[in-house]
This record gives C-alpha cells, structure tokens and sequence, in this order.
C-alpha cells in the first residue's frame, strides 16, 4: 500500500461523511418504504493537505496520479 511522501503534511481538518444510501418513497397513507441503494455505507474522509513549495506540489500531484492511479486508489500515513 502507498505510504504518503513525507514532504506532505496532514492538518488537522479531518473528517467523514456517512452515506448510508437508503431511497425512501413517500406513501399517501401510512410510514413510507425504505430500502437500500447500496449494500454498504458509503464513507466519505475528507482532509487538508499542506505542502510547503511548489516543487513539493508538484512531485505530490505526480504520486497522486501514479501511486494512486488519480485518487482511485488507497494510501497510509505515519504520524509524525
């Protein structure tokens, strides 16, 4: 698994949506129907990235696009 380059920091703006994908129909009568539109929740991880130079930009933009095939892929991280 990819390791993030150690020149790109993590700021301290994490955070995750939850998409649990459920399609309701509202009903004329009665409680409405439920059911799932996928068959798992779908997490969403959001986070700020900072680099100090543009030569450090633009080596990050370059693992982005092969390590990670354009953000598709997964990646871990050590704190530092």
């Amino acid at each position: 698994m990819p390791l993030l380059p150690p020149y790109v920091r993590l700021a301290f703006d994490y955070g995750e949506t939850l998409d649990r994908g459920v399609i309701r129909t509202d009903m004329d009568g009665g409680i409405a129907k439920q059911r799932p539109r996928y068959s798992r929740a779908i997490r969403t991880r959001h986070v700020k990235l900072v680099v100090l130079s543009l030569a450090d930009k633009l080596a990050f933009d370059r693992w982005w696009d092969t390590e990670l095939d354009g953000g598709a892929g997964w990646f871990t991280y050590q704190i530092r």
